[in-house]
Parts: structure tokens; C-alpha cells; sequence
């Protein structure tokens, strides 16, 4: 997929906004660093049009990208507040994946931009709550990893060594991505 939509020009391909997002998110293993204008342009549309839920994915995965990517906390933390509106107003709506990418990368945010551990915690809760539910084994493991960063940086070794038992043994599980 990401092959065919590397034969459509940028220019023509930033005018749809799902495709657009598609080519960011296909992008993210590939050329991390290129990714955030293909979030932009697709978040842009998604407000444009009044698509809440493509605008939710697009926040999420912006969030992620100033997590992981850029290392650029403060541009990140901009985006909790409508991040948190759309996920708390759309999460009745929206498919479960998509509840837990937004809920956990909203943790991350929250822990590692701002250190508002309280609001972390409750996503983090959220996400890996429905995640185990749901036996969705890659988002087990991460959100077992954010919640192994949180209690680190709130001071719980002990958790912390909890969570990072759970995590590496998650990790030799096939059905676990990197």
C-alpha cells in the first residue's frame, strides 16, 4: 500500500485527508522523521470537514510523533487538551484499537510532556484496562511499558520493576510487535 501511494504525488495525495493520514501512518517504520506534515495537512482536513474521529487518530499519532520522534515536549503538550475532549466525546463511538492508541499516547503525553501523573494514570488505566479485555497482545505490552515510565518517574520502584517484569515477558510473545 505504501508503494501505491508513494506514486501519487504529494500534492494530490495531501488533498485527501484519510489517504493522507494512511501515508503518514505507513510511514512511521519506514521515515519516522517525515511523517509529522502528512499528520498536519490530514488533521487539517479532518477539522476542515468537521471528521472528529479522523481529527482524534491525527492528534494521537502528532502526540506520539513529539514523543518518540521529535523529542519536542512542549510543541507535544499543546495537543492534550483537544486530544482528551475528542477522546473523552467520541470514546462510546469509536473502535476499540483506536480508544487505546489515543488513551495510551494521551499517558505518554501526559507523564512525559507536562508530568500530570494523575491525568497519565487515567489513561493509561483506560487503555490497558481495554487492551487486556480485549487480549490485544502489542497494546498489552505498551501500555504495560508506559505504565512501567510512569511509576519510574513517580517515584514507585518497586511498581516500576513490576511492570518491567511484565513487559519483557510480553515481549518474547509472538503475537508482540517491536
Amino acid at each position: 500500500i505504501l508503494t501505491l501511494l508513494r506514486s501519487i504525488p504529494e500534492e494530490k495525495l495531501f488533498q485527501y485527508s484519510w489517504l493522507t493520514l494512511y501515508a503518514g501512518l505507513l510511514r512511521i517504520d519506514f521515515t519516522p522523521q517525515k511523517t509529522l506534515p502528512f499528520f498536519n495537512s490530514a488533521r487539517q482536513q479532518f477539522i476542515d470537514s468537521g471528521d472528529e474521529t479522523g481529527e482524534l487518530i491525527t492528534l494521537s499519532q502528532t502526540i506520539y510523533f513529539h514523543f518518540v520522534i521529535s523529542g519536542q515536549y512542549n510543541v507535544g503538550s499543546a495537543f492534550l487538551s483537544r486530544t482528551e475532549t475528542l477522546l473523552e466525546k467520541l470514546k462510546s463511538t469509536l473502535p476499540t484499537p483506536i480508544i487505546i492508541m489515543a488513551a495510551r499516547n494521551l499517558a505518554s503525553g501526559y507523564c512525559f510532556f507536562n508530568g500530570n501523573m494523575e491525568k497519565a494514570r487515567h489513561y493509561i488505566n483506560m487503555a490497558s484496562t481495554l487492551a487486556t479485555r480485549n487480549d490485544i497482545r502489542n497494546f498489552i505490552a505498551s501500555t504495560r511499558f508506559i505504565r512501567g515510565y510512569i511509576e519510574l518517574l513517580s517515584g514507585n520502584r518497586s511498581k516500576y520493576l513490576t511492570e518491567a517484569e511484565i513487559c519483557f515477558s510480553l515481549f518474547n510473545n509472538p503475537l508482540v510487535g517491536e
